[in-house]
């Protein structure tokens, strides 16, 4: 939705219970990045009627596949609002504020768990969608034929964040990499490995 002027726009998430948090992603939309709010301020409630804003971000310039995180003290919440306190204005005159996706972290995360991210991508050239992925990890440098296969959900559309939460990651270094597949079953190259460090 487009505004003629510079507003504080919001929305709101219910968590249905009360949970341990301290931060919240957002993503930008993958083209629309420059139509992501320049401001935005987090706040959070237990009964939806007192408000506490917990964290201010200004002067954001997002960048497509990066999300913008906000973190705040851990703290028990039911109610998260997003304000954009800071609309984004474009050439023709009126003002924005998009936003792809937002996620709320548990603040108490177990040991050895992950998150891994990407762009998902196109089927055919510049258009269509992938059917699946195959996601695999093992230890660095990745020995693909005996890597774990990790467990991915169904494909978004293209350009669309995808992202996956994995537990259970051994201590030490280890290498991720993945691949998309088309409905025909036929595969694209496996993505460069990505290292990191399970402390």
């Amino acid at each position: 939705m487009a505004r003629t002027q510079d507003q504080v726009e919001w929305v709101r998430l219910d968590l249905g219970t009360s949970k341990a948090l301290d931060r919240v992603t957002l993503w930008p939309a993958s083209t629309q990045s420059d139509l992501f709010p320049r401001g935005i301020d987090i706040a959070v409630s237990n009964n939806g009627l007192s408000w506490l804003v917990v964290s201010s971000l200004k002067g954001i310039l997002a960048v497509p596949g990066e999300p913008v995180v906000a973190t705040f003290a851990n703290q028990s919440v039911r109610y998260i609002e997003v304000r954009a306190t800071s609309l984004s204005s474009y050439s023709n005159g009126l003002y924005y504020a998009v936003i792809a996706e937002a996620e709320v972290t548990s603040a108490q995360e177990p040991p050895g768990t992950i998150y891994t991210s990407f762009t998902a991508p196109t089927d055919d050239g510049a258009t269509g969608r992938a059917a699946s992925y195959e996601m695999r990890m093992s230890t660095c440098p990745l020995d693909f034929p005996n890597a774990t296969l990790l467990a991915t959900g169904v494909a978004q559309a293209a350009g669309t964040p995808e992202r996956y939460r994995f537990a259970g990651i051994a201590k030490g270094q280890s290498c991720v990499s993945v691949r998309s597949k088309d409905a025909a079953g036929n595969a694209s190259a496996w993505s460069a490995p990505t290292a990191f460090t399970m402390p």
